[in-house]
């Protein structure tokens, strides 16, 4: 699983994910496989957190990734805590897009974006939830990307 954040993000806290050593199947540089430039690129500058997520840069995102192994029939949670490269200011808009992933089917998301208690939400998307005083949750089926979004004043 790959979670695109914007670039610079620092990651605080990842849960859920699967303790993974990947180990390549054969010998790729001894069996003359090429290296991809690109792929040589993201793995010279990855680096791993202590919850065992990988993190690196790609298409200009900070990409926080990890193995999630579920099995048939369970469900699993997956928690990331981050903090942005940056401050929202009190007139910024903040949106979120959910992208669902080739091949996977029912999965669900959900989450929330907290704000300081003297932010004013000036608008919001149909689909975020007031939970508490400038909590919202977020939640949905991937069916299909999912996108969200508020405006502050």
């Amino acid at each position: 699983m790959r979670i695109y954040v914007p670039y610079g993000s620092e990651l605080l806290e990842a849960e859920g994910l699967s303790k993974e050593d990947y180990y390549a199947p054969i010998d790729y540089g001894k069996n003359n496989f090429q290296r991809d430039v690109q792929i040589s690129e993201i793995e010279q500058g990855a680096r791993f957190h202590e919850s065992g997520t990988e993190i690196f840069k790609e298409g200009g995102k900070t990409v926080f990734g990890g193995w999630v192994y579920v099995a048939p029939g369970y469900s699993v949670s997956i928690k990331y805590k981050y903090k942005l490269p940056f401050k929202i200011s009190k007139k910024d808009d903040y949106s979120l897009t959910v992208r669902k992933q080739s091949g996977s089917m029912d999965s669900e998301f959900a989450g929330t974006i907290e704000l300081a208690d003297d932010f004013i939400v000036n608008d919001k998307s149909d689909n975020l939830a007031e939970k508490s005083f400038n909590v919202y949750g977020i939640s949905g089926n991937l069916a299909s990307d999912l996108s969200y979004g508020i405006s502050l004043k």
